[in-house]
């Protein structure tokens, strides 16, 4: 459809930002009047006028396009700053208005209005996207923005409310303070973030100059935000760029090898020994690393429940990634999800981190008890060796992921949070990815971490470097060994009661939504929990826990069945104390006291992990019965195998569901764990096929060029098997 011929003669102000400005205006006619120093607005004042006033918003609209002339000096001095290319294409839009064009209707009827339920915590009103970037009548398209409006509830202004200023101090200041009411919501302030549709001749700059040319003079409480990476363009897709290119190629290559590999493996069955440049190729096959990972020989060592229990923990670490990123998303019903929050059921996504020790803790003892029993065989072990296994064991897999987020991530979907999401992803991973694949993330440049979940990569390889020489010392010179052992598990459960106690810090990792939107800026997350000093507890009786197994099992220890029921009984008290005691900081009128916030950092992970280590020893040393039966049951074994592509993975999943998604959604224990559920699926799945083509050929690979073996020994089937 052709765009309605321009008038050059009609004023500037009656451009189509003058009704864009209309919210804003809307914003503005609740707080004129009110000056500097002037009384504090209740968040239910604000509220019900900002929902009042901006709901006309469509009123004003419409009136504006039957009668375009009606305009005001002071938005005819704002508009003067946009570009002529947006003055012209706006007139153009508003002329089409006025003789009814479908097209021009059409960027009208996609602009958000005032979202029901404001005081319930929706603060999100889309519009509609796709309406928007599918308009097209050349030269002019649709550009949807994201507009973010932020108004003041004090009498103070405004301001320029970007994401720093919304940012929580790490300390929380003096006893006695109401934790959960001074962090479940900003209290100084309302956002509120609306969809606007505007032609694409109209930048996020000429958008954000005109809405802050009329509101800011007249309403010193409103600040109004257009990023550039709020706006999308309908019909210009992003170019790819050379790096996107060179990963794409790079993707396409290793297909054919792996397409190859797997025909290969397909003819060979008749053939009764391969050579090593056969091994070499079958290594990138998929029907063979498919056998691989369903494979299931059980052993006698006791170590089989870890396959159990590394799938329940990873589930449940999955499930927790999932309903934090709803949690900080767009949804309509905040309110209940803080009542809910206080359940004592919730406990298990409240203090979600404690299934991430326990993998820490997994780390701490098979290292130490596949040391010792090679120490005990060579009586040497090659350190430079080691650290390069674990190296190739972690990097490739994840090297590739990181890759995907800094490269084609961005280019895979769209929606009304794409570009401000995906869009900050990749950057992140371009600034940083280096940080990444040397494992040195979750110290430097914290605050542009690539992968949100990528900082247990590196502290887990920090620990396995400390861990080596420790569990050296505690084979060669014992006495010297268990003391240096008891001092560091001392350093690190002082290190958390210290620190949470002089800084005044949170108990925990903290889930209130608006510290959530961005876990990475997160203050606690980004100083405190992704530290591997501060995490170093669960990896310190992991190893604790590998020296026990090992000396029962070559002394030929048994335990009477007075201390197992004794350890099992002490264990489920340490377990359901540690999991189900964080409820208490989210509870109403909860007054933070430094003591207690302590006493839990430094005792909680190590309570978890002290119950978790009796599960695995019982099991090991076997006294599992029937729970070790269980978690050792071979249809388990083929999900335990991928865990690790799943965690890399899980975050793609995510973020693509968030960035795509249209409207704010309504959240509750049944639909929460519905999509959990859903994003399981979809991890896992995701998880399967990194594993076939990544994790596991590249594991097979290192195997055979190191060893020159066709079979491994069975210290090493017991490694892999762990």
């Amino acid at each position: 459809m052709k765009t309605p011929p321009s008038s050059t003669g009609r004023q500037p102000s009656t451009t189509w930002l003058l009704l864009t400005a209309w919210l804003m205006l809307a914003c503005c006619r609740c707080c004129c009047g009110a000056a500097q120093g002037s009384p504090r607005l209740s968040r239910t004042e604000a509220v019900l006028d900002l929902h009042r006033l901006v709901s006309a918003a469509a009123e004003d609209f419409w009136r504006l396009g039957a009668a375009p002339n009606d305009s005001s000096s002071a938005a005819a001095a704002a508009l003067l700053a946009a570009s002529e290319r947006c003055r012209r294409q706006t007139l153009a839009v508003l002329e089409g208005l006025a003789s009814a064009a479908p097209w021009a209707a059409k960027m009208a009827d996609s602009w958000g209005r005032a979202p029901a339920g404001m005081l319930d915590g929706a603060d999100h009103s889309f519009g509609d996207f796709d309406e928007c970037v599918r308009v097209s009548a050349p030269p002019i398209s649709g550009r949807y923005c994201l507009v973010g409006v932020t108004l003041a509830l004090g009498g103070g202004g405004g301001g320029d409310h970007d994401h720093g200023d919304t940012r929580r101090r790490l300390s929380n200041g003096p006893d006695g303070r109401d934790l959960a009411a001074s962090r479940r919501s900003r209290a100084d302030r309302l956002e509120l973030k609306v969809g606007a549709c505007v032609p694409s001749g109209c930048s996020h700059a000429d958008l954000e100059s005109v809405l802050g040319g009329v509101v800011l003079p007249r309403a010193p409480r409103v600040a109004v935000k257009v990023p550039e990476e709020a706006c999308h363009v309908g019909g210009a897709s992003a170019q790819l760029r050379s790096r996107d290119l060179v990963f794409l190629f790079s993707i396409a290559a290793y297909s054919v090898i792996i397409i190859i590999a797997t025909a290969f493996s397909l003819l060979k069955r008749c053939s009764v020994k391969a050579s090593l440049p056969a091994k070499v190729l079958l290594a990138f096959s998929l029907t063979e690393n498919l056998r691989k990972i369903g494979k299931y020989q059980p052993t006698n060592e006791g170590l089989d429940c870890l396959f159990g229990i590394k799938f329940i923990f990873m589930t449940l670490i999955l499930m927790g990634h999932s309903s934090l990123f709803q949690l900080g998303g767009p949804i309509v019903n905040e309110e209940e999800m803080y009542e809910l929050q206080m359940a004592i059921h919730i406990d298990p996504y409240n203090n979600n981190q404690l299934f991430v020790d326990g993998f820490l803790l997994f780390g701490g003892f098979l290292m130490c008890l596949m040391m010792l029993q090679e120490l005990d065989k060579k009586k040497t072990i090659n350190f430079p060796l080691a650290i390069f296994l674990r190296y190739f064991r972690l990097t490739p897999a994840y090297g590739v992921v990181v890759a995907f987020y800094a490269t084609v991530f961005y280019h895979v979907g769209s929606g009304p949070l794409w570009d401000s999401r995906m869009g900050l992803e990749r950057d992140r991973c371009l600034t940083s990815w280096w940080a990444n694949l040397l494992y040195v993330n979750n110290y430097v440049g914290t605050g542009s971490m690539c992968m949100f979940q990528s900082w247990y990569v590196a502290a887990d390889f920090h620990m396995f470097l400390a861990g080596l020489p420790l569990v050296y010392v505690i084979w060669r010179w014992p006495v010297t060994g268990y003391t240096l052992m008891a001092l560091a598990l001392l350093a690190s459960v002082a290190a958390n009661f210290l620190s949470t106690l002089l800084y005044r810090l949170d108990p925990l990792l903290m889930m209130f939504r608006p510290e959530m939107d961005d876990i990475t800026l997160n203050p606690y997350f980004e100083n405190i929990y992704i530290k591997s000093h501060f995490k170093a507890t669960p990896y310190i009786v992991g190893i604790v826990l590998g020296c026990l197994v090992h000396r029962f099992r070559t002394k030929g220890i048994k335990l009477n069945k007075a201390a197992l029921w004794s350890g099992w009984a002490a264990a489920g008290a340490l377990a359901l104390c540690s999991m189900f005691s964080a409820c208490t900081f989210y509870r109403r009128g909860y007054r933070y006291r430094a003591l207690e916030a302590a006493l839990f950092a430094a005792f909680d992970k190590l309570g978890w992990s002290a119950a978790v280590s009796w599960l695995i020893f019982a099991c090991a040393t076997g006294h599992g019965g029937t729970l070790n039966r269980l978690l050792s049951y071979k249809w388990i074994v083929p999900f335990s195998r991928v865990t690790y592509s799943a965690y890399l993975v899980n975050g793609i999943v995510i973020l693509y569901n968030l960035g795509s998604t249209r409207a704010p959604t309504y959240v509750d224990e049944y639909l929460m764990t519905q999509t959990s559920v859903m994003y399981l699926v979809m991890t896992y799945s995701a998880g399967l096929l990194l594993t076939l083509t990544f994790e596991s050929p590249l594991n097979a690979l290192q195997k055979i060029l190191l060893t020159g073996r066709r079979e491994n020994s069975k210290e090493e089937r017991k490694i892999e098997s762990s």
